[in-house]
């Protein structure tokens, strides 16, 4: 029937299911997607209203504001004034590419370290072609709020070093100068348990514009990582900044973590350099797990539409731009307040929905549930499909947009980049725009493949029964892959074992060989037995507890396995770790008063979620080499959960500036991080043992 005429009445009469439906098209589907869209924001809202807020509060400067319970004690009477509390910031140049803002803070008061904000404006109010790089802030000390828990906070004095930088890549004379306002913003609290609103003082400063060029400054003089600055490495308060900023300045100065280069690249270089550069990160992360699994999502809904390869490429255009409208909006709220949607979105009742969503899908495809339908439904369904032209992109985009937030978690270098430069600055227009361009490198591989299975995948007849097979497998795989996020691993590895034998049925493992029979019915029932096997060795590996499907039977071997991950000692909150790292300084200190060069022990800090793939990917791939274990021996290894996303969880991630695991953070023998060898996103065995070679030999990355 020629595409676009309806059917008669009577031809929708009948023995319709919803399996006609779904295999048609998915315009259908929208209804369910839009039930499980409205399940999720429920269930995601309660992460969200759970989690501490880091938005400003819009009070009076004139009225403190309650941070607790004080008993009915003091007023707002008993408090300095907010410019004597905190008298206004000082500011000084140290040379023409480095603004110091120091804060001298009453006794009995203190700021928060997470409420600094600093921007450069032009005198009349407009953005300005001088900006600032992610600035060094000291670490603070930790205190213990009733409501929020525990904070980073200064008291007596703090100085924060800001580098500066010039955005047009055209030489100027080394004398022209520019004055231009340095916006700060800050907030503190009294000891006695009132909060004033947040701060907002404007400073004029006037910048030579002879500094060093951009592209030198980028590979010369690249900033230090947020957190690390010369005064924390030397142990010592603002008070005697001036003393601390010595001879290790310039290293400090060499060595900065990749995700903060990247920060740096998106601030410091113009649009036209930063968006391509970042669209190409976005093609390299489209061959990894943060795409695949929405690989037989998109293709099986353009198997379900039956479309051309215009309408192919169309709804890919469609799921791609609603995921990546979806990614630069989940960054940028993550930038500037903290919150990972994503993590939000892991909860195992949304991951378990969403998974059995898929589980009926591919059911239907394979034409195993027949659920009858009223007579007058069937016809408006089908008048509504012919309406639609075969399609919903409505539900397409919806589609996307759940994938970019359940199947597709994912932290790696470049989008931590981006979000260190939307946190830092506050502005979220450069990393907004790069984090879209990141998301649509990512979708290109999707659309070529969605565009091209329009052109190939059959429209009628026996192979689109085929077809439609192979789709409910893939989904099947989808729904599988969700839940080993929630699942312990051997049960993860036992239900993939059960899936690989239905596969090896299902191709013909178990059915007589024929005499006469084709090359393509041997080669499909050789593949069976290939499958079944495997999901045997699954199963067997998982009886023994064993976790990794691609060492199934890992578990069975005599002795200990070859390639066992280490093992790691959980810690779940800012303050254990604090006393672990002191442990193991004093220890260090000890060991090194005995003589016996032993007090040089490194501690790795491995922020790890059930629900991300690349961190097992990490364990499986990467600490259980052999080599890298050898590396990891002399080492103290801590690891943080952060699989609930609960308060304590978003403080361990907080503390170091991070937005989502997978991250691993490098401390010294003294307590204090190597902040330039810090790693976001997943890394192979081989990189990760020259990186740990290159921080026991003190180079730079």
């Amino acid at each position: 029937m020629p595409q676009g005429q309806k059917l008669p009445a009577r031809c929708i009469q009948g023995d319709r299911s919803w399996k006609v439906y779904l295999s048609r098209t998915y315009g259908y589907s929208t209804y369910l997607v839009a039930f499980l869209v409205f399940v999720v924001l429920g269930l995601a809202s309660v992460s969200a209203f759970s989690a501490p807020s880091d938005a400003p509060v819009s009070e009076p400067l004139s009225t403190p504001l309650s941070r607790g319970n004080t008993g009915g004690i003091l007023t707002g009477e008993d408090l300095l004034p907010p410019d004597q509390a905190f008298p206004p910031p000082l500011l000084e140049q140290k040379d023409p590419a480095t603004l110091i803002v120091g804060w001298q803070i009453t006794e009995g008061y203190y700021l928060y370290r997470d409420r600094f904000r600093f921007r450069l404006e032009e005198t009349s109010g407009k953005p300005s072609d001088i900006a600032l790089v992610p600035p060094r802030i000291p670490r603070g000390v930790m205190k213990a709020e009733d409501e929020s828990g525990p904070v980073e906070v200064f008291s007596d004095a703090v100085e924060i070093t800001l580098p500066v930088v010039r955005r047009a890549l055209s030489d100027v004379p080394a004398e022209e100068t520019k004055t231009l306002h340095l916006i700060v913003n800050y907030q503190g609290c009294a000891e006695s348990g009132l909060c004033y609103p947040p701060f907002t003082k404007v400073l004029p400063v006037t910048l030579s514009l002879g500094m060093l060029p951009i592209r030198e400054l980028a590979t010369e003089r690249p900033i230090p990582s947020h957190g690390k600055t010369v005064s924390d490495q030397q142990g010592i308060t603002a008070g005697s900044a001036t003393t601390a900023r010595s001879a290790t300045e310039a290293k400090t100065a060499l060595e900065t973590s990749e995700s903060d280069r990247l920060a740096y690249a998106i601030l410091a270089n113009s649009l036209w350099v930063v968006l391509p550069l970042f669209f190409g990160f976005g093609l390299l992360l489209g061959f990894t797990a943060c795409v695949f699994p929405m690989i037989p999502i998109l293709a099986s809904i353009i198997a379900g539409q039956g479309a051309t390869t215009r309408k192919a490429f169309a709804l890919s255009v469609v799921y791609v731009l609603a995921m990546a409208i979806t990614y630069s909006i989940a960054g940028v709220i993550a930038g500037l307040f903290g919150h990972n949607l994503q993590a939000a979105f892991q909860n195992p009742w949304v991951i378990a929905t969403f998974s059995a969503i898929f589980v009926l899908l591919a059911l239907s495809m394979f034409g195993l549930f027949g659920i009858q339908i009223p007579a007058s439904w069937q016809t408006k369904l089908t008048m509504r499909s012919n309406l639609q032209q075969g399609g919903s992109f409505a539900g397409v985009a919806i589609m996307g947009f759940l994938s970019a937030l359940i199947v597709g978690p994912c932290v790696a270098p470049p989008l931590a980049g981006a979000l260190i430069a939307i946190g830092t600055t506050g502005d979220p227009v450069r990393g907004g725009l790069a984090l879209f361009f990141l998301s649509l490198g990512m979708g290109a591989p999707l659309i070529a493949i969605g565009t091209s299975a329009g052109r190939w995948l059959p429209k009628a007849g026996p192979w689109m029964q085929v077809s439609n097979r192979i789709f409910g497998v893939l989904l099947l795989t989808v729904a599988l892959y969700l839940l080993q996020r929630i699942l312990p691993g051997w049960i993860s590895m036992f239900l993939w074992g059960v899936f690989s034998i239905m596969i090896g049925v299902y191709l013909g493992a178990g059915e007589p060989s024929k005499q006469g029979d084709s090359g393509w019915r041997r080669f499909r029932k050789g593949a069976g037995i290939v499958a079944m096997a495997y999901g045997i060795m699954l199963m067997a590996g998982a009886g023994v507890g064993g976790e990794h499907p691609f060492r199934p039977l890992e578990g069975l071997t005599i002795g200990e396995p070859k390639n066992q991950a280490p093992v790691f000692e959980r810690i779940k909150t800012v303050q254990a770790l604090q006393d672990k790292l002191a442990t193991v300084r004093v220890q260090n200190d000890a060991l090194n008063g005995a003589g016996n060069g032993r007090g040089n022990r490194f501690t790795m800090l491995d922020y790890y979620a059930d629900w991300c793939i690349a961190c097992k990917e990490m364990e499986t791939q990467t600490f259980s080499d052999p080599g890298v274990r050898g590396l990891l021996a002399d080492m103290v290894l801590l690891q943080a959960d952060v699989t609930e996303n609960d308060q304590q969880d978003q403080e361990m991630l907080r503390a170091f500036g991070l937005y989502g695991p997978p991250a691993i953070l490098f401390f010294g023998p003294d307590g204090k991080e190597c902040s330039a060898y810090r790693i976001q996103g997943f890394m192979d065995a081989k990189t990760f043992r020259e990186h740990l070679e290159r921080l026991r030999n003190g180079f730079p990355v």
